[in-house]
């Protein structure tokens, strides 16, 4: 697995982009089935507002993870212990997904 993350803050502004590449995984006790390699992103922007009003430390964030919407296999539950068995579980990762928060300290 390798990883790279970049941050950029400027005043009360903040960015950041990250990415990982998960090479391929073996499914089986006898390494003869493989999970294949993915690489995955996420990006992500913040601003501190400061006060306003009676709240104090007002930050909008939103983001994006999965940024290009790659198809991976993101987890596997159990492993098959001879070629042929097939009691692994496979399970795709999420799609591209937006999310957004707005915290406050009163």
């Amino acid at each position: 697995m390798y990883k790279a993350n970049v941050t950029y803050t400027w005043r009360r502004a903040s960015f950041n982009f990250n990415t990982t590449y998960t090479s391929r995984r073996a499914m089986t006790y006898t390494n003869d089935q493989y999970i294949p390699a993915y690489w995955t992103s996420n990006i992500n922007a913040s601003y501190d507002f400061g006060k306003i009003l009676f709240a104090r430390g007002m930050k909008l964030s939103i983001g994006v993870t999965n940024l290009f919407n790659g198809d991976y296999i993101g987890g596997v539950y159990g492993a098959a212990s001879v070629s042929g068995d097939d009691n692994a579980n496979l399970f795709v990762a999420a799609p591209r997904e937006f999310f957004g928060t707005i915290a406050a300290q009163f």
